[in-house]
């Protein structure tokens, strides 16, 4: 049980880093000053941003959710979830990430805010690695401590494409010889 809540972890990790991602042209405008190593990425991005956030007053425990849906989703496994009806169930009702975007109501934008993680994560001069410190007291389900060593398997599997061929393979472009 533990190995795939840790899947389920990481790639939630993977798809909050591949979100982050950009392309070459096109899309909406963003402050280029911004991007260097430390910096801001674009207006969305709080680098002051702090875990967790607040539990609404009215939550609570327990219950039954339904979710409406055009289809039964391929896969519930993060790894191998590709299509829109797995991956928007999986990172917006199941896993968790390092980091995830969360609606502003003064800006009226989605932000990129801490999840898992104490803060955004630190580039390394070169920008080619990020360091993530994850929160104190994040367990699984069944009270386990969620480990670091839980997050590098989980994004490692993410990468084995020639063991879960199902799965997307579109990760990979986003990290420094993700395709070897």
């Amino acid at each position: 049980m533990k190995k795939p809540a840790v899947a389920t972890l990481a790639a939630a990790a993977l798809l909050a880093l591949a979100a982050c991602g950009g392309g070459s042209g096109g899309g909406n405008a963003t402050d280029n000053e911004t991007l260097g190593a430390g910096g801001a990425a674009g207006s969305f991005k709080n680098a002051d941003a702090k875990a967790p956030l607040a539990v609404p007053s009215d939550a609570s425990q327990g219950g039954t959710l339904t979710v409406l849906t055009n289809q039964v989703p391929a896969t519930l496994d993060p790894t191998r979830a590709y299509f829109t009806d797995s991956t928007a169930i999986m990172s917006d009702l199941v896993t968790r990430a390092l980091t995830q975007y969360a609606y502003n109501e003064k800006t009226n934008d989605m932000q990129l805010i801490p999840d898992m993680a104490t803060d955004l994560g630190k580039p390394s001069e070169d920008n080619k690695e990020w360091t993530f410190t994850l929160r104190d007291g994040l367990k699984y389900e069944d009270g386990t401590p969620v480990k670091a060593e839980d997050v590098a398997y989980a994004v490692k599997r993410s990468f084995a494409i020639a063991e879960l061929p199902d799965g997307p393979t579109y990760n990979t472009t986003f990290f420094l010889d993700g395709d070897k």
